[in-house]
């Protein structure tokens, strides 16, 4: 394993550029195809949850190397409690998924086709912003224990929640020119709302508890 040692705020540029400001990790791209995944690596000993490794693939490097590890455990100086992604422009793709919460998470896409998967993560928060293109976001088996806010933007998009508990409020509003909403399995504790603006948007609900649920 390795555990790139840098000063805070102080780091070298590559196509995503990594900061960290207090205790948020930054995760800044740039106008070309950014593609990247968040996991906490496992080993001989089972998962390690103190340390983040952030890989780039495709074309995509992280800081000028193919990835960086990052401690986060509550002892270390570089302890994260939130993680804020900016792509940027381009047709972005990235892959946050490990069970090594709980943070908050805000995530801005920027304009292209973007896909966002979030998989067996614990949040504390979640906010994700498209921007104009055909953006696919998926969140499976995930746990929020506040709220979830997804706003995908312009464009063809698609997001589909499955099988992830919601401890307060589920929004998602894609008022853009084209929907595709799809929940099977999703708990939520407080209200639920989804918001379309086209006559052909889909929304799909199955097995799910969604209290005070509202669709317009």
């Amino acid at each position: 394993m390795e555990i790139e040692q840098f000063e805070r705020r102080v780091l070298m540029s590559g196509n995503i550029t990594l900061k960290i400001v207090r205790d948020q990790l930054r995760i800044i791209g740039d106008a070309e195809p950014n593609s990247f995944k968040i996991r906490a690596p496992s080993g001989a000993q089972g998962i390690d949850y103190s340390i983040l490794t952030i890989t780039g693939y495709d074309t995509t490097t992280i800081d000028e190397k193919p990835f960086i590890s990052v401690v986060v455990d509550s002892q270390s100086p570089f302890w994260v409690s939130s993680i804020s992604v900016n792509l940027g422009s381009g047709n972005d793709s990235a892959l946050i998924a490990g069970e090594f919460g709980p943070y908050g998470l805000t995530v801005d896409l920027g304009d292209g086709d973007d896909s966002l998967s979030l998989e067996r993560e614990w949040f504390t928060a979640v906010d994700v912003y498209g921007g104009d293109g055909n953006d696919k976001i998926n969140v499976e088996g995930c746990n929020v224990d506040r709220t979830m806010q997804i706003f995908p933007g312009g464009g063809r998009d698609r997001t589909t929640l499955y099988a992830t508990y919601i401890d307060r409020k589920l929004l998602i509003d894609d008022s853009g020119t084209s929907a595709t909403i799809k929940l099977d399995t999703v708990n939520t504790k407080k209200k639920t709302e989804i918001i379309t603006g086209n006559a052909a948007d889909r929304v799909s609900i199955s097995n799910c508890y969604l209290y005070q649920l509202s669709a317009l």
